[in-house]
């Protein structure tokens, strides 16, 4: 029980920055590389579409895999793999939209 406690502290940062990268998704895709540039690059509606998908599925994801820790039943194969289908399906859903 200790561990868990632990664990849900130390991801409060991660979801500080998730929510952060969900909100302002081009200045997470600069942080730490905004001095290769000399403008402010442009990003693709893909590549923000992706990164908003992606912080968005680890938001939902992570408290899902906590939970299936905790249930420990049979239907613990269940959450991890609700999860990936659900984030395939969106990966596909952005790859196919047309810019």
């Amino acid at each position: 029980m200790a561990g868990l406690i632990v664990t849900i502290i130390i991801l409060i940062p991660v979801y500080i920055i998730l929510i952060w990268s969900y909100v302002e998704p081009e200045e997470s895709m600069l942080f730490g590389e905004r001095w290769m540039y000399q403008e402010d690059p442009e990003f693709s509606t893909r590549s923000i579409q992706f990164r908003k998908f992606t912080s968005l599925m680890l938001m939902i994801g992570i408290p899902l895999f906590i939970i299936g820790i905790l249930i420990e039943k049979m239907i613990y194969w269940l959450v991890p793999a609700i999860f990936i289908v659900v984030f395939v399906i969106g990966v596909l859903k952005i790859l196919a939209e047309d810019d």
